[in-house]
């Protein structure tokens, strides 16, 4: 988690070193916590952006929220 002080932004497609979980770091204030597999259960806010991705060029339009609720499996074996 020491990364994501460091640089602001850390991202790795687990996807492409063959894992399959979703794992996300969340740093909320002096708080910093892992999520294994979450998943949106609630959104609002909706507005409009653009970003980037390490794996494309340029940039694209996407939908983002200002408000998000989370479950997630820490503590569960999958």
């Amino acid at each position: 988690m020491d990364a994501t002080e460091k640089d602001k932004q850390v991202v790795t497609a687990a996807k492409m070193i063959g894992v399959k979980k979703i794992i996300i770091v969340v740093a909320a204030g002096p708080f910093q916590f892992a999520m294994i597999n979450p998943v949106i259960t609630r959104k609002s806010g909706a507005f409009e952006t653009e970003e980037g991705c390490l794996s494309l060029d340029g940039v694209r339009s996407c939908t983002r929220y200002e408000e998000i609720e989370v479950d997630h499996c820490n503590g569960i074996v999958i």
